[in-house]
């Protein structure tokens, strides 16, 4: 894959790098710039993505659980695996 090439051979990012590039230019961002991303940057990245944005109430809680970029990726990519895994269960239940 071209993209996943492009990818990896980036620089190196600092957290003050990371996130304002692809914020303004609208890039899909590195794991590894996710990974820098601190608990603020990560809620202004998810609120840019949503089509309804997070309400104050659940934006509050979001900042106080303390997520960050690193913590963001466990999650979902946890997640994923739970949801690989049930396909795959419900793909074998059926032969």
């Amino acid at each position: 894959m071209v993209l996943s090439a492009i990818q990896t051979t980036q620089p190196a990012l600092s957290v003050e790098t990371a996130s304002p590039t692809s914020m303004k230019e609208n890039i899909m961002p590195t794991i590894q710039e996710v990974k820098l991303w601190n608990t603020t940057t990560l809620v202004e990245r998810i609120q840019q993505t949503l089509n309804r944005p997070l309400d104050c109430d659940d934006k509050k809680k979001f900042v106080e659980a303390k997520f960050d970029g690193e913590v963001f990726l466990a999650c979902s990519f946890e997640r994923y695996l739970r949801f690989r895994h049930s396909k795959l269960s419900q793909f074998l239940m059926r032969k």
